[in-house]
């Protein structure tokens, strides 16, 4: 009932103490209201009163013999009061003779005595003793319900003295019962009665109220009052006040989950305001319990005007929810004090729903709305587009609830940095591409209901733009004209910006820049630097090519290389310098040198300098540019002699050097040393070799192709282009096959078999047709079978057509050929050639009566028709009696002599021609009104290319070889009718308007006896 070192007094129900820890009067009085007392411990303490003797004894036999302590009387006004705030009572007083002389009281073992308040002395506190108060129960009761019993029990000691009375009332009706130590009990109300129980320690009083419980009831004060007989009045009470309550209806719940969770709840017919809490459960684990105290209440009135509320609330979690099943239970009861959680429960109600938390797996994936290319984690972008980057987060339950991209400094301008966000699972960057971009990332991150969802994804700016070279430079010089040394060393550099990085290649300029050989190249890089050594062939221009998929540019800045030094050979061919010659005949030759500064003198000699008047010599620039020029030597026939000569030459910054070359009899040309295949494919072949020199003469080369039935189905003649390696495609021929292919070499001096260099090669498989073969093969068979029967249809009909054709032409030939071989009779005869050409040629040719030139532009049978003059012509074979002309007579219609005369009209012609090289078709086109395609250039020629001084007409053509292959060309003489496509004309004997001439011109060699005008053939 009392603290440690406190004594109690069981007739007051308070305790008393004695504290030596000396203080003046109102430090003590402050010292003992800090000690509290009573049933809860809330009433401070005081300095002790002593109201009666049996008090006076109790506290005087606490001190010490001599031992003088403050006690809660002084004086306040000249009248002493008690610390208590009870009256002091001047019956009882226990004061010293002479006393009470100061204002403050003190108490020893026997008196009272005063003192000053300043004096330091013990003093003795009082305070309620820790006794239980009485309980009495208020449960809430539901309306409608039996009343509850209502229970006022206290615990009590002898000390208390015996129980005197109990009174029972409320705050409606006052006093409601009584009952006495007799156990008898008066009440008010007849629907009440009450019950007393008295153990050892505890008295209970139950007390009955016989009705329901209605709405008026609630909020009603009952009091319990227990009286003792040695206890103050009303020193032990209770009270509590009585709760009805009306549980909650229809109780939904709804929720939604972004960054939180939030939950909506609401319940009808609650009374008195409803109160509630959320229970959290993860995995079936209780985790957290809410209390909800904010509900939104909004009264009602039922049929009988009692008022209930409508109760709504709303939750909001904050923090994180973890990967799991959740379940969430609102329970929702009336706001009341239940004494257990049994009846709580009983009036509340409850809703419960589940959901599931799942983190997404994946992270952020990258993609664009308007189709750009993203691969291997970057976004490939052209300079200038328009970029419209999405961040998309896949998965997971919820969706993510925030996504944002972020970039590097400089992109989305104009702000530097540049943030894009949104409150879902997708976010959108929008911007400009800017080459200054290039390589700058960003970075894509989101934000779960989890927490948990920690992916994040990057993706690199690659923004493409073209290239733009920046330096191009040899020695570190940019200079038009750079002069270095033979064996110094060269210095190229070529720099170039792009995205992609470029591919950059040096390439050294030749003929004028019509081709071009390669330095090097270097792919993907932004700066290609090349270290050679000077050579005497690397004088002329070079520039740099650098390109990407956006673009390819040649830097215009071009560097030109003089390379300083003695004459040299152009190719390795040119060491050799080897000439065919006949002692006591003239010699001419040229040969091919890289020479810079030009040369200023050549002399001649063979041991000896040989006399300036017998011999020629020259220096002339090719290509200047180029530092490649031509020394021709003309040596008179006295002066020839077999063995080597020497031409020594003087240069500016060189001084003298010495070229040499070797006149060799005439003979048969060398074979090359080896015959290489440099591809192969499914219907053609490209070959290689290297010529042997040609010791200044000209040589072909013939390839020779032989199938597997050992049989030579094609000879292909190649001319010797002066380069060191050759290279020859052949084609038409059969996949999957087995070839052999043979070189042979001529020249005047004859040919010369090359055995030792047979090459045998399988040609691939055609896909296509292997892997068809066995599906068309039924139908093969079958179209073979039809196509036979209609060629022995064609051929026999062919026959007879033919037939009768060739007995015309035979007699046209033969009166022909006697004709002109009259004329070149009385020309002085024909050359061997000449003949030997006419004699393999068949020919047959009718000539019209009359002309009309206009009639003759026409194209027909995929030929290209042009107009010449008769007089152009190969002179051998037609007109001999114009010969005497010394221009040719330009195209107009004009009366023609009769057949008889066997001579041909100057008048015009129409050819049609076609020159097929290798495969390919060039065609000869009329040069009035078009030009020609090959070399438009060539439409006019010296007439000393023609047999005269003069130029021959535009109405001329030149039919050249261009590759020094095989030429075959047609030439039909048809005019044109009117209406009716062009057609052989049937055999007739009247007199006739057309004529045809049909020739084949065979490749010649160029021979010493050939004339210039055999080169190139003027029709």
């Amino acid at each position: 009932m009392c603290p440690r070192y406190w004594f109690l007094h069981g007739p007051t129900g308070t305790c008393f103490r004695v504290f030596t820890d000396r203080k003046g009067f109102y430090g003590a009085k402050d010292a003992c209201s800090t000690h509290l007392g009573g049933p809860d411990r809330t009433f401070p303490g005081w300095l002790a009163g002593i109201h009666d003797r049996e008090t006076d004894i109790f506290v005087r036999s606490l001190l010490a013999h001599g031992q003088q302590a403050f006690i809660g009387l002084f004086s306040r006004n000249r009248e002493f009061v008690w610390d208590d705030g009870t009256e002091y009572i001047s019956s009882y007083q226990n004061w010293l003779r002479g006393e009470p002389y100061y204002d403050f009281a003190t108490i020893t073992r026997t008196t009272w005595n005063t003192s000053h308040a300043a004096t330091q002395r013990d003093y003795v506190c009082q305070m309620r003793a820790m006794f239980q108060k009485p309980t009495l129960g208020c449960e809430p009761m539901k309306i409608g319900d039996a009343f509850s019993p209502m229970v006022c029990q206290v615990s009590v000691q002898q000390s208390f003295g015996s129980f005197d009375e109990i009174v029972i009332e409320n705050s409606q009706h006052g006093r409601l019962l009584g009952c006495r130590s007799d156990m008898k009990c008066d009440k008010s109300n007849d629907f009440m009665t009450a019950t007393i129980s008295i153990a050892r320690t505890t008295i209970s009083t139950t007390v009955t109220v016989d009705r329901v419980v209605a709405r008026s009831d609630d909020g009603i004060r009952w009091g319990c009052v227990y009286h003792f007989l040695k206890t103050p009045n009303n020193f032990l009470t209770t009270s509590c006040k009585t709760q009805v309550y009306s549980s909650p209806t229809g109780l939904k719940c709804k929720h939604t989950i972004s960054d939180n969770l939030n939950i909506s709840c609401e319940a009808e017919g609650v009374y008195p305001e409803a109160d509630s809490h959320l229970e959290h459960y993860i995995n079936g684990i209780l985790m957290a319990k809410w209390l909800w105290s904010n509900a939104e209440n909004t009264q009602y009135q039922d049929s009988n005007n009692h008022v209930f509320y409508r109760s709504v609330f709303q939750k909001s979690t904050t923090g994180e929810l973890n990967e799991g099943k959740h379940t969430l239970k609102v329970v929702v009861y009336p706001k009341a004090q239940f004494s257990s959680s049994r009846k709580k429960k009983d009036a509340s109600e409850s809703y419960s729903f589940d959901f599931i938390i799942l983190a997404p797996t994946t992270p952020p994936t990258f993609s664009t709305e308007n189709d750009l290319d993203i691969k291997g984690g970057k976004l490939i972008v052209k300079d200038g587009d328009d970029v419209r980057l999405i961040c998309a987060v896949i998965g997971g339950y919820p969706p993510v609830y925030y996504t944002n991209i972020i970039c590097d400094e400089g992109v989305g301008e104009p702000r530097e940095r540049e943030t894009w966000y949104s409150r879902n699972q997708k976010a959108e960057a929008k911007f400009i591409a800017h080459r200054q971009m290039n390589q700058k990332s960003c970075r894509c991150s989101a934000k779960h209901v989890s927490g948990q969802y920690k992916e994040t994804s990057s993706i690199q700016l690659d923004i493409q733009y073209a290239v733009k070279t920046s330096v191009f430079t040899l020695n570190g010089m940019i200079d038009d004209e750079i002069e270095l040394r033979a064996g110094e060393k060269a210095n190229f550099k070529c720099a170039a910006t792009g995205n992609p990085k470029p591919n950059l290649e040096i390439f050294h300029l030749y003929n004028k820049g019509e081709s071009s050989k390669s330095l090097g190249n270097i792919s993907n890089s932004e700066e290609l630097p090349i270290n050679v050594e000077v050579a005497e062939d690397m004088s002329g221009i070079y520039t740099c090519s650098a390109g990407n998929n956006l673009n390819t540019e040649v830097q215009t800045l071009r560097i030109h290389l003089m390379v300083i030094g003695p004459p040299r050979p152009c190719s390795l061919r040119e060491f050799e310098h080897q000439f065919s010659a006949k002692e006591g005949h003239e010699v001419q030759l040229e040969m091919c040198v890289y020479a810079y500064p030009p040369i200023s003198s050549l002399k001649l000699a063979k041991g000896a300098l040989l006399r300036e008047e017998n011999y020629e010599i020259k220096f002339k620039y090719t290509y200047a540019d180029e530092a490649m020029a031509v020394v021709s030597v003309k040596i008179q026939a006295s002066k020839v002699q077999l063995g080597e000569f020497q031409i020594y030459t003087n240069q500016d910054e060189v001084g003298r050097s010495k070229l040499t070359f070797n006149l060799v009899p005439y003979q048969k040309p060398s074979c090359p040393e080896t015959l290489e295949p440099v591809q192969v494919g499914t219907r053609f072949s490209v070959l290689s070799w290297q010529p042997a020199s040609d010791r200044g003469m000209v040589q072909t080369f013939s390839v020779l192709t032989v199938d597997a039935e050992n049989t030579v189905i094609d000879r292909q003649h190649i001319r010797d282009d002066g380069k060191t390696v050759m290279t020859h495609n052949v084609t038409n021929l059969e996949p999957n096959s087995i070839y052999r292919f043979l070189l042979e070499v001529e020249n005047e001096q004859g040919i010369t078999e090359c055995q030792n260099l047979t090459l045998k090669i399988i040609t691939k498989v055609d896909p296509v047709s292997d892997s068809s073969s066995e599906l068309i093969k039924v139908g093969t068979i079958v179209g073979v079978v039809i196509v036979i029967v209609i060629l022995l249809i064609v051929i026999v009909v062919a026959c007879v057509l033919i037939g009768k054709r060739k007995r015309k032409i035979q007699n046209e030939d033969t009166h022909m050929y006697s004709e002109i071989k009259k004329t070149s009779d009385k020309q002085g005869g024909v050359n061997k050639r000449d003949e030997k050409h006419m004699n393999s040629t068949a020919q047959s040719h009718t000539f019209d009566q009359q002309s009309d030139a206009t009639e003759h532009n026409n194209t027909y049978t995929n030929h290209v028709a042009m107009r010449i003059n008769a007089t152009d012509t190969h002179k051998e074979f037609l007109d001999s009696s114009e010969k005497e002309q010394s221009k040719p007579v330009k195209p107009q219609p004009s009366p023609r002599k009769s057949r008889a005369d066997g001579d041909i009209s100057t008048s015009c012609l129409i050819i049609d021609a076609k020159q097929v090289n290798n495969g390919q078709t060039k065609e000869a086109i009329n040069t009035k009104e078009k030009s020609m395609k090959v070399r438009p250039n060539e439409h006019k020629a010296k007439k000393e290319d023609a047999g005269g001084s003069e130029e021959v007409p535009d109405n001329s053509v030149i039919l050249k070889q261009a590759n020094k292959e095989l030429v075959y060309i047609e030439v039909d003489i048809v005019p044109k009718k009117e209406g009716k496509p062009n057609r052989q004309p049937e055999i007739t004997d009247d007199s006739v308007t057309y004529a045809s001439v049909n020739f084949n011109a065979s490749m010649y060699n160029e021979t010493a006896d050939m004339e210039d005008d055999v080169k190139q053939t003027v029709l």
